[in-house]
């Protein structure tokens, strides 16, 4: 008579607990699926796209609070610090202190670290001064001189280093690009990290201006990336972002120790 393995015992009970667990099963009551009218479903079919719109167009806004001084100025100082708060954007202190110019002038900043030098050359007057104040520059002269002023100060400074982040933020961030995080990195080189990948998320942004839609899905499609249903600007985005995430600045590698 031969020995029977440990090996074949287990897996002679595992077969028999599975034949047992089938059967069990079988036994259960069949609880029968909800079933919807074609007019509930038409209704919810309905809903769900007009939630959806609503989300989309919330979403833009919100885009667009971040580049347009006057659309920020018709909302109040409470939805002003929402958005500032949407964004990881935050102040040492209390708000309390804080003026509706304050907040303006920060989401201004965040836009324009994504700025091309040359992106000054298209604004308008009211939209020159506005980043001038943002960044505590003088408003004297012309049109020109606003230009060149606002030109020169982001060849020389980042508009992020005068920003603070949250550290819930700047992990969720972290996080969604995957870069390794230690449980002694710091709330200073964590932000060091974070200006530093979305500088360079807008320089790839920069490189792909210009594209058609349909060249920016044939890139999204070469690396892999989900584009469908996505307006260019977040094709784009996706594409920096992939971009970035193979070649992480430096000032990442830190993080992880």
């Amino acid at each position: 008579m031969e020995a029977t393995s440990a090996t074949d015992m287990w897996l002679e009970d595992l077969q028999q607990f599975t034949v047992a667990y089938k059967e069990a099963l079988e036994k259960e009551p069949k609880i029968p699926a909800p079933s919807l009218s074609r007019r509930d479903k038409q209704s919810a079919a309905l809903q769900f796209d007009k939630d959806r719109k609503k989300s989309q167009r919330m979403t833009q806004q919100v885009e667009q609070a971040a580049d347009d001084p006057k659309w920020m100025n018709s909302k109040t100082k409470a939805e002003l610090k929402d958005i500032c708060d949407n964004r990881g954007i935050f102040f040492k202190g209390t708000h309390n202190g804080r003026t509706k110019q304050d907040y303006v002038s920060s989401l201004l900043l965040y836009a324009s670290h994504a700025y091309n030098p040359e992106d000054f050359a298209k604004m308008t007057v009211d939209v020159l001064s506005a980043h001038l104040r943002a960044r505590g520059l003088s408003e004297a002269g012309l049109k020109e001189d606003f230009v060149h002023r606002l030109q020169e100060d982001q060849l020389t400074a980042n508009p992020l280093d005068k920003l603070r982040f949250q550290e819930d933020v700047l992990k969720r961030g972290l996080k969604e690009r995957k870069v390794p995080v230690g449980s002694n990195a710091s709330h200073s080189l964590m932000e060091k990290c974070w200006r530093s990948i979305l500088s360079q998320e807008a320089e790839e942004e920069q490189t792909l201006k210009g594209t058609v839609k349909d060249g920016l899905l044939k890139i999204a499609a070469k690396k892999r990336i989900e584009a469908e249903g996505l307006t260019s600007k977040e094709i784009m985005q996706k594409i920096a972002r992939w971009n970035v995430a193979k070649n992480l600045p430096v000032e990442c590698k830190a993080l992880a120790r």
